[in-house]
């Protein structure tokens, strides 16, 4: 399972980097930045995955980027104003796309993806029971973004997403 676990997030990696290249915005990989490590960025989209992979995959996008991969997506041209509207909708669809494509070379082996759970939050934090997320940050002109990969171990409770901002 583990060996598939893998090979999943590797295609998830390779998908998120793809689309958002294909928005017209480079994405490089960079390494684990501790004071980030387990925090969630601005918008964030989580996907449920099942049947011979089980977990679940995050796409976490900061603010600025969100609104450049909004401002991308959306055909017509948007207003910065705009693009604040649609930003959350896009990380979701974005999301979706990334996942769907890390599975066309899963095809023979059943697996599912649940709908997108999307919250915008500053300083959030996640905090799982199961094994150390598998996660990859990227960084572009507009921002960065994080993909994680949340396998899933047991029939409990996946993962617990904290506001840790203080008032």
């Amino acid at each position: 399972m583990k060996q598939k676990q893998a090979s999943f997030f590797s295609e998830l990696k390779r998908s998120a980097e793809q689309n958002i290249l294909k928005l017209g915005i480079p994405a490089k990989k960079t390494f684990r930045v501790p004071d980030r490590e387990k925090n969630l960025d601005d918008y964030t989209s989580f996907v449920q995955v099942s049947g011979a992979i089980q977990g679940g995959v995050i796409f976490t996008v900061e603010s600025g980027l969100a609104l450049a991969l909004a401002q991308s997506y959306i055909l017509d041209p948007v207003t910065p104003e705009e693009a604040k509207s649609y930003a959350v909708e896009v990380v979701a669809e974005l999301s979706n796309v990334i996942c769907g494509n890390a599975l066309t070379d899963k095809a023979p082996h059943p697996i599912y993806l649940g709908n997108p759970l999307l919250f915008v939050a500053q300083q959030a934090e996640i905090r799982t029971r199961s094994a150390k997320p598998l996660t990859q940050y990227f960084n572009t002109d507009n921002g960065s973004f994080q993909i994680m990969f949340i396998p899933m171990e047991q029939e409990s409770e996946l993962a617990t997403i904290m506001n840790t901002k203080s008032e």
